[in-house]
């Protein structure tokens, strides 16, 4: 990450609060109530902005629920 990229800290924090203001669409609550700040580290591992964490955690979801973005009920890219 370069300088002015966020840390994985803020990532994670994005995150988590991305899945409480979206914890009934798709399977956001797993995150917000089960994932630990370490395994969302995991996910967004090399991400460089918060856009890109969310997104990453929404492709990690979409083999998880069977959906996809497109489809109802999973939030919608950020």
């Amino acid at each position: 990450m370069t300088a002015s990229s966020p840390t994985t800290l803020t990532l994670i924090a994005a995150v988590k609060a991305y899945a409480l203001d979206n914890y009934d669409k798709g399977e956001w609550g797993l995150i917000a109530e089960i994932y630990t700040s370490e395994e969302i580290g995991d996910l967004v591992a090399g991400a460089t902005s918060e856009k890109q964490a969310i997104n990453m955690v929404r492709r990690y979801l979409s083999p998880v629920t069977g959906q996809t973005a497109s489809q109802p009920g999973f939030g919608r890219s950020v």
